[in-house]
């Protein structure tokens, strides 16, 4: 149930912000019990109904069932642009991606 879950969780939130504000109650040295017992009550509630109404498991999302393949045609590695380029123009400066068009100093 939805509901419930949604429920359980605005316990849960509620339990731990009493607990928190009983350690404040600590800090200004004016201790509230009653804080620390509602507060672990709201929690022990949230923490049964999550069990007792546990979360329903959510369908998987086809959001990249474009990209996904269940079979490549041929089960070859790409190759990169240099390996497929002849002997010859392996090497050869400014060839494999360099900017600004600058050819390098023979150094």
């Amino acid at each position: 149930m939805e509901l419930a879950n949604r429920v359980s969780t605005f316990i849960l939130v509620m339990g731990l912000a009493l607990i928190g504000l009983f350690v404040l109650s600590i800090i200004a040295e004016q201790v509230q019990i009653v804080l620390l017992v509602v507060g672990l009550l709201l929690v022990a509630l949230a923490v049964f109904l999550n069990v007792r109404f546990p979360v329903a498991e959510q369908p998987r999302s086809e959001r990249f069932r474009l990209m996904k393949k269940k079979g490549s045609k041929n089960n070859e590695p790409r190759s990169t642009p240099q390996e497929n380029q002849p002997e010859e123009r392996k090497h050869q400066p400014g060839k494999s991606g360099r900017r600004g068009g600058k050819k390098p100093s023979g150094r």
